[in-house]
């Protein structure tokens, strides 16, 4: 459920970095990059705006996160532009 005093506003900055810090901490190599993060802005902009804490957003799509980048990765190549490596292990 939206919160009245956020529906129609953009999580700050922090936010986004916090997300990514949480992700970071359990895949420890894992380079999460800006296009993983734009493909994933609905469900983090969700998140906020329905209360979710950062910490709880990346929790939520933490056990997802490792098929996500390697759907990433395989769906990379064929999209116009893409270098292939969305998101990947150093």
């Amino acid at each position: 459920m939206v919160w009245k005093s956020r529906a129609d506003k953009l999580p700050p900055p922090s936010y986004f970095s916090m997300i990514v810090g949480y992700l970071q901490a359990p895949y420890r190599g894992a380079r999460i990059s800006q296009e993983m993060m734009r493909a994933l802005l609905p469900f983090w902009i969700e998140a906020w705006r329905s209360g979710k804490t950062a910490e709880s957003a990346a929790q939520r799509m933490g056990p997802q996160f490792s098929q996500r980048r390697l759907i990433f990765c395989a769906a990379a190549p064929s999209m116009p532009g893409s270098n292939g490596s969305l998101a990947s292990r150093e």
